[in-house]
């Protein structure tokens, strides 16, 4: 069974924000596929700066 840690929650979280903001941004610049594309890149962004820094804090 896979164990889901905190960080690993928060990464699915920005990347489910990231997906759900980018339609708005689509619509926003007259361009829905581009706006996908921008939110589940920029979610996806968040979520390994946010891991990232996690397992930084975890190695101290």
């Amino acid at each position: 069974m896979l164990r889901m840690t905190k960080s690993k929650n928060m990464a699915v979280a920005f990347m489910g924000s990231g997906v759900a903001l980018g339609p708005v941004l689509g619509l926003a610049l007259d361009n829905l596929a581009l706006g996908m594309g921008l939110g589940v890149a920029l979610g996806a962004g968040i979520a390994t700066v946010f891991h990232a820094a996690a397992r930084v804090k975890d190695l101290d």
